[in-house]
């Protein structure tokens, strides 16, 4: 009977890379849609309780919420792709 050995660094370094996929996946994502919905109040007036009083959104809060939308967008649609390959990669095997 023979015992199995582990690589412990190469396993720390594989769980350190999925931490850091997930942290920017689950947490970057969401923090820049939320960036891009604060830039829509860009050059707006906003009273407490959240209604927007006066003045349209500035240039640079178009610029930047476009961006961000963008963004999340583009990270949505190569998410579902990878999904939709990784399904058809395992469906061959």
């Amino acid at each position: 009977m023979t015992l199995m050995q582990f690589d412990v660094a190469a396993m720390a370094r594989n769980l350190a890379t999925v931490m850091a996929v997930a942290l920017v996946l689950g947490a970057g994502v969401p923090a820049i849609f939320a960036l891009g919905m604060r830039a829509t109040t860009l050059g707006r007036t906003v009273s407490a309780d959240g209604h927007v009083e006066t003045g349209t959104m500035s240039m640079s809060g178009r610029v930047l919420s476009t961006l961000c939308f963008g963004v999340v967008l583009v990270a949505v649609v190569l998410g579902i792709a990878f999904i939709v390959a990784g399904k058809q990669i395992m469906a061959q095997l």
